[in-house]
C-alpha cells in the first residue's frame, strides 16, 4: 500500500456516533448527537442539536450525504417549521427552503471541491478535518442557512491541534491520537464544544 493511500485511508471519518457538549462562558448550552456511517460506497453524516435558549429549547436535525472522497452529494436541515434541502449536481446545485409550509426552490452554483458546514452542527468540522488532512490546508464552504459561499482555512496550531479561520471566525480545534475532534473553541466567542 501506497504512503499516499495510507495517509487518506487513516484520515477518513471512522464511522460511529458521539455525543458534542456545547457551552458558553463555561454553562452548558445545549448538545450535539451525530453519526457518520459507511453507506453506499460513501457516507451519511447525521446530527441532531439541542440548544437552550431563551428559556425554551431549540432542536434542529441535518442529514448529509457524501462520496468516498467526502464530497458532499445532497443536505438536509430541518428546525420547527423551518427545512431546506440541497442536492448537489456536477453544474449546478438544487436548493429547496421551506419556511411554515411555503417551498421556494432555485439552483446555485455549488463550489468544486467544496465543502458544507452549517453554523448548526459541530461534526461538520470533523469532517472539514478529515477531509483536509493533518496539514490543514483552505476549503470554500458552503454555509445552509446564510445561502453564502466562503473560504476557511485550516493550519496546524500543535500536536493534534488546529486553527481554523473564515472571515468573521476563529476557531481552534484539538483532535485525540485517532483524529476525532474532541474539543472546538470560538476564540472571539467564548463557546466550546467538547466530545
Amino acid at each position: 500500500m501506497s504512503a499516499v493511500v495510507l495517509a487518506v485511508l487513516l484520515w477518513l471519518p471512522q464511522s460511529g456516533s458521539g455525543e458534542f457538549t456545547i457551552s458558553v462562558n463555561g454553562m452548558t448550552l445545549g448538545s450535539e448527537q451525530f453519526s457518520i456511517l459507511r453507506s453506499d460506497g460513501g457516507f451519511v453524516a447525521t446530527g441532531r442539536t439541542r440548544l437552550r435558549v431563551n428559556g425554551g429549547s431549540v432542536e434542529a436535525e441535518s442529514r448529509m450525504r457524501l462520496d468516498a472522497e467526502l464530497n458532499p452529494l445532497s443536505y438536509e436541515y430541518t428546525s420547527g417549521g423551518q427545512s431546506l434541502r440541497l442536492d448537489i449536481g456536477a453544474e449546478v446545485a438544487r436548493v429547496e427552503v421551506t419556511v411554515d409550509g411555503e417551498a421556494t426552490s432555485y439552483d446555485i452554483v455549488f463550489p468544486a471541491g467544496g465543502m458544507i458546514v452549517d453554523d448548526n452542527f459541530f461534526h461538520h468540522y470533523l469532517l472539514l478535518l478529515d477531509r483536509v488532512g493533518e496539514d490543514g490546508g483552505s476549503l470554500q464552504v458552503f454555509v445552509p442557512q446564510q445561502l453564502t459561499v466562503g473560504m476557511i482555512e485550516v493550519r496546524p496550531a500543535g500536536e493534534r491541534t488546529y486553527d481554523l479561520t473564515t472571515e468573521n471566525l476563529r476557531l481552534r480545534a484539538s483532535t485525540d491520537a485517532e483524529g476525532r475532534l474532541v474539543r472546538l473553541v470560538g476564540l472571539d466567542t467564548n463557546v466550546v464544544v467538547e466530545r
